[in-house]
């Protein structure tokens, strides 16, 4: 075969490389769907990671709030009545936990 443009074989061969350099065959034959379902099932993926993280931080969070109530009623004695024991380093500490505080109820105005 010649590359002469009036033979019919020749222009249809140079249209078929033509294209098929442009394209791959699984974008002709599917379209844009194997990039969408791929891009789809990452997000879903990342979604189901997501929220099985979620679902471990809030078990941990009920196991702490458990193991703070269950532990016995702190009582404020003296100066801690009125300096509290707790500040910003220790403040984890005593989150959820139960304190006894004695005195005179204030009436509110």
């Amino acid at each position: 075969m010649e590359n002469n443009p009036t033979n019919p074989s020749s222009v249809i061969l140079k249209e078929n490389l033509k294209f098929e350099g442009t394209m791959s065959k699984t974008n002709t034959r599917w379209g844009f769907f194997p990039k969408f379902f791929l891009g789809a099932s990452l997000g879903l993926f990342f979604l189901a990671g997501k929220r099985k993280l979620d679902a471990y931080g809030a078990q941990h969070e009920i196991d702490f709030r458990k193991r703070q109530l269950s532990r016995p009623a702190y009582v404020l004695q003296g100066a801690e009545k009125y300096e509290f024991p707790w500040n910003k380093e220790n403040l984890d500490e005593w989150r959820y936990r139960r304190v006894k505080v004695a005195g005179r109820q204030i009436p509110r105005l």
